[in-house]
């Protein structure tokens, strides 16, 4: 079994089922904790079965310490004479403190009502008892039947992501589908079952559906063979063929209304009662709570059983119907994915009759064409008009169309008329336009021809060597070329052009051994996020950072790791921590980190370097991760000893110092004191360390006090007693208390931040100087964890502005 963890929808409004809020990412866990009444729903074979095992064993494995019994129910089991108890196979489950029953598949039940009526009784009944339920069902089932269930929320199983489905087909069939695959199949693989019959296929073939009416056969009919007619056969009988012409009479009627939605009595119109009945149960097909009109559950499967009827008619209806009017021989804007299906699954004879008028009237449509299904010269001429209209005639940029990606327009081309192109360099824009075309191309056979003119372009110093590179990148030439890759990133050694390397960065990412480049890396990175004159600051979002997560957690070299991070906690350039996209590369990078730590014996001493050495450091700034590297590792004596000996003590250190939290650590720092060998920046840097290692343990605290009084230390106070401390925290809470009632005095606000200006004879006030003045305060009062309202309300005031006085902050103040 290939899992992935799957995560639940949540419906927006009970008045719109297609209106999701984007994903929350939590679990069915994560959901139960918070409600003890759930219906999961999800379409056949989307995992809900999957989840509720994955529940139970998760609720089995940890019930001695939750105290919360699961009970798994496959719901099959129930008949219209059962009582609800029957089914729970525990005489005794009354004397459990709290219960999960988990209830699989309700749409299986012929009585579901009956069920219900059973359900709630036995609710009722037990309302005293700490009973949790989670009931899975399918979506069109439930909003028939279970609409005003009482007491219960509904929840939807989300489909698998991209990232998923390239999970599960690596491990099952060692492939990973590229953007324009999973463009084209992910409406049928972000379900598992779907998912499964695609492994099957290319498991058997070794490739995967390459039609149309492939991939029909594969996905939408066995849906409706292994999971539609098993599911509604103890309800009545079927007839697939009927079924499917049930559906394309519906999907056909809503797309001419050019609605993704039909009303009930529509259906009944079309249908009759009772094939009506039976489509409300098909699984393709959803009902919207609260309303009496139907959906498709993707707007892709109405497109397809759409065109499924418009193949049927005679080659004259297809094209009336398709056309915008009788006197515009273009196609209807509203038909265009119902115009796609169709061209892919009409019959040859009937195409070659539509072919024929698009070629006349809207040649372009043609590129959503199976590129099997039209010869070679008719997709050549295709592809010539469309880009000499756009991009000669018009000199526009190509592939701007929406309607049409490049990557499929670039399997009709031209390769000669493009090559032609660009030797006549006649304008840009063509010369551009082309060489994009050219990178999409799947022409093995003439790639060293294109190959070769990317590389004149690219050495030659012109205009277009941007453009060629970024087109050798696309082509993947650097993959099988190394020795070229490294030659044009010598080439380019002193450009500061943010896309030349960017597109060094992206070929670096393609490769598995990142470190045998990384003297091209590291190179890249300062042309890019070195602050100096020469630099070209980049405006243009590229994804350039999104490479380099990759890169990082690819280096395998110790020294190279150091590079890269002495670039990144480094003022000197423009790349912080924070500046990465992936939400989780903060963690991996800590991870990465460690790994080294426990490969390299002095790695972690130069890690410490890479964040103490510049000369801004301070390790508890937010992107700083030096503190928690410092908690995960075995904190080991030898660390402690390197920054003492390195840097000594200071005021952006001995926040550090006080994670080495035992006796021997002091011992080691009290030794050099006495011998006269600790660096000590200021002597108050020995007071702010007493008083953390007194926070975190007052043993420690006092230890430390008294053997560096023994050593000949004045502390200006001694830290406090049992009295005292209890004193201390009645002050903190009447600071606490004093911080709040302020915000809402401001009379009493406006005197006080009078009062830090005249304390500290202060003008003109910065953001600089409240902040230090608030340093001040906290490093003196030694208050950690409350913050100064004055403080935090004049700062408030000053940030954005070079400066304040004191009357402008008061007048802020006053009239906000």
């Amino acid at each position: 079994m290939y899992y992935e963890q799957r995560y639940i929808k949540t419906p927006k409004s009970s008045l719109e089922i297609q209106l999701i809020d984007e994903q929350s990412k939590n679990t069915l866990s994560d959901i139960l904790a918070q409600n003890n009444r759930i219906v999961l729903l999800g379409n056949p074979g989307i995992g809900k079965s999957t989840e509720l095992n994955i529940l139970f064993d998760l609720l089995e494995v940890k019930k001695e310490d939750d105290l919360n019994f699961p009970f798994r129910i496959d719901l099959k089991h129930f008949r219209a004479v059962s009582k609800f108890e029957d089914l729970i196979h525990f005489k005794k489950w009354e004397e459990l403190p709290c219960i999960t029953f988990i209830l699989d598949g309700l749409d299986e039940i012929a009585a579901i009502q009956d069920f219900i009526s059973e359900l709630e009784s036995f609710l009722s009944k037990n309302e005293d008892k700490n009973i949790s339920v989670v009931i899975s069902c399918r979506t069109n089932i439930y909003e028939k039947y279970l609409i005003n269930i009482s007491g219960f929320k509904y929840f939807y199983l989300d489909g698998l992501t991209d990232r998923q489905i390239n999970n599960i087909l690596e491990k099952r069939i060692s492939k990973l589908l590229n953007s324009g695959e999973l463009n084209k199949f992910r409406v049928y693989l972000e379900n598992p079952f779907n998912l499964n019959l695609f492994c099957e296929y290319y498991e058997s073939k070794g490739s995967y559906p390459e039609t149309q009416a492939e991939s029909w056969d594969l996905f939408i009919e066995n849906e409706l063979k292994k999971l539609t007619k098993d599911k509604l056969k103890k309800r009545e009988e079927i007839v697939i063929p009927h079924i499917k012409d049930c559906l394309k009479k519906v999907a056909f009627t809503s797309e001419l209304m050019q609605q993704n939605y039909i009303s009930e009595d529509h259906v009944y119109e079309l249908l009759g009662k009772d094939d009506k009945s039976t489509f409300e149960q098909i699984s393709f097909i959803e009902k919207l709570p609260d309303s009496g009109n139907y959906t498709f559950r993707h707007k892709n499967y109405q497109e397809f059983f759409s065109a499924k009827l418009l193949a049927e008619f005679s080659t004259e209806q297809i094209i009336s119907l398709i056309r915008l009017t009788p006197e515009e021989n273009i196609t209807k804007p509203s038909l265009f994915n119902t115009i796609t299906f169709l061209l892919n699954i009409v019959d040859d004879d009937k195409l070659a009759d539509i072919e024929k008028w698009l070629l006349e009237n809207e040649p372009e449509v043609l590129f959503l064409t199976e590129k099997g299904r039209l010869g070679e010269s008719t997709q050549h001429q295709i592809f010539r008009r469309y880009f000499n209209e756009i991009s000669v005639e018009k000199t526009f940029w190509f592939g701007k169309d929406r309607r049409f990606s490049i990557d499929k327009i670039a399997e009709f081309a031209d390769i000669d008329f493009l090559i032609e192109i660009i030797k006549k360099d006649n304008h840009f824009r063509s010369v551009i336009s082309a060489l994009d075309v050219l990178s999409f191309t799947d022409s093995s056979n003439r790639d060293f021809e294109i190959k070769d003119i990317f590389q004149d372009l690219i050495f030659s110093g012109g205009r277009y060597k941007e453009e060629a590179l970024r087109s050798f990148r696309s082509k993947g030439f650097h993959k099988n070329d190394q020795q070229l890759f490294k030659e044009i990133a010598t080439h380019f050694y002193d450009d500061f052009s943010p896309e030349i390397n960017h597109q060094i960065i992206a070929m670096i990412a393609d490769f598995q051994n990142v470190d045998e480049y990384f003297d091209i890396l590291i190179n890249s990175l300062y042309k890019l996020y070195e602050i100096r004159p020469e630099r070209i600051k980049d405006n243009t979002m590229r994804g350039t950072r999104w490479l380099l997560e990759k890169i990082f957690l690819k280096i395998k070299n110790a020294e190279n790791f150091l590079a890269v991070l002495n670039v990144i906690f480094n003022s000197k350039f423009d790349l912080k921590l924070t500046d990465f996209y992936s939400k989780d590369f903060r963690e991996k990078l800590i991870v990465r980190i460690l790994f080294f730590v426990n490969k390299e014996n002095d790695f972690l001493f130069r890690v410490i370097d890479a964040f103490l050495r510049p000369e801004d450091s301070f390790i508890y700034r937010r992107d700083n991760i030096l503190v928690e590297i410092i908690n995960r590792t075995s904190k080991d004596i030898n660390a402690f000893r390197y920054i003492v000996n390195t840097y000594g003590l200071s005021d952006k250190n001995y926040l550090l110092l006080c994670l080495f939290n035992n006796q021997i650590c002091v011992d080691y720092l009290v030794e050099r004191y006495i011998n006269k060998e600790l660096k000590i920046q200021k002597l108050t840097d020995i007071n702010y360390l007493r008083n953390r290692y007194f926070n975190s343990s007052f043993e420690l605290g006092y230890y430390f006090e008294r053997v560096f009084k023994d050593a000949g230390y004045e502390f200006p106070d001694d830290l406090p007693n049992k009295k005292q401390m209890a004193q201390e925290e009645l002050k903190r809470k009447e600071l606490i208390q004093s911080n709040f009632e302020i915000l809402f005095n401001k009379e009493a606000m406006a005197y006080k931040v009078a009062e830090v200006f005249d304390t500290n004879n202060i003008e003109d006030m910065t953001w600089k100087m409240i902040h230090d003045i608030e340093w001040d305060w906290y490093t003196t009062e030694n208050i950690h964890g409350v913050h100064h309202s004055v403080f935090k309300a004049i700062g408030a005031s000053v940030r954005g502005t070079e400066s304040k006085t004191k009357e402008d902050v008061v007048k802020h103040i006053v009239e906000s």
